[in-house]
């Protein structure tokens, strides 16, 4: 008789055990989404761009020469584009319904040129840097 106290005992301890991990690991799961929910509300722009030789007189090697910074600071997306190259290039930046926020050529952009779009709440944008060599084109998304 008591040899069947002890393994019930040792069930119902068993039981518990359990109980109480699985509350733990709905404990986690509930963390884990209240992470994500922090995470998506601060979301960071994200620039993603395809490129293209106008004229195939730029080598593949040097296709990838455009550097860029993005800085969204809630109402206003800061784009810095930088391309090594002395061409002049034309610099437009539209929304996903059309509207023109850039479109203006650029002397030089070797140095590198900051453009302000203000307000910044109509994700996507897209972009395209245009010369006679070379074609980029691509969009910044909220990540």
């Amino acid at each position: 008789m008591k040899k069947i106290l002890y393994i019930f005992g040792f069930c119902c301890l068993l039981a518990l055990g359990f109980t109480a991990c699985q509350q733990e690991e709905d404990a986690l799961v509930q963390l884990n989404l209240e992470e994500l929910q922090k995470r998506d509300s601060k979301k960071h722009p994200k620039l993603e761009y395809v490129t293209n030789s106008a004229n195939n007189s730029v080598p593949p090697k040097q296709s990838s020469r455009l550097k860029y910074t993005l800085k969204n600071d809630g109402e206003t997306l800061h784009v810095f584009f930088k391309l090594d190259s002395g061409d002049a290039v034309s610099v437009t930046i539209k929304d996903m319904d059309n509207n023109a926020y850039v479109n203006e050529p650029v002397a030089y952009l070797k140095s590198g040129k900051e453009f302000v779009i203000h307000p910044a709440d109509h994700f996507p944008y897209y972009f395209e840097i245009s010369s006679d060599a070379i074609l980029y084109k691509g969009t910044i998304t909220k990540e």
